[in-house]
């Protein structure tokens, strides 16, 4: 083995770059708060989720499973807020727009 991933990174010699050896995405943020958030989001988004299931409603399924899932590839509690914002306003036009 050549060495670990943070001695890939900073290592700008011969052919190897450093493109590509190492994992780009961000830990998921572990703090309580962004904990607590994302299980309120996960929440909403069962909500929605079973109420779009039992109603055929469509917009309202897709956001509840777009909301338990993302809570999860998202580091940043603040992003994580704004994409549910945009979700539920979302939603909001569009049962507002007949669907």
């Amino acid at each position: 083995m050549r060495g670990t991933a943070r001695e890939k990174k900073n290592s700008r010699s011969g052919s190897d770059r450093g493109f590509l050896t190492y994992n780009l995405r961000e830990p998921m943020d572990t703090s309580p708060a962004a904990l607590y958030l994302s299980l309120l989001i996960g929440a909403v988004g069962a909500g929605l989720l079973i109420y779009g299931k039992k109603q055929r409603r469509w917009p309202q399924l897709a956001a509840g499973a777009i909301l338990c899932v993302y809570p999860y590839f998202v580091p940043n509690a603040w992003v994580m807020i704004a994409i549910a914002v945009a979700l539920c306003a979302g939603v909001w036009a569009a049962v507002r727009a007949g669907w």
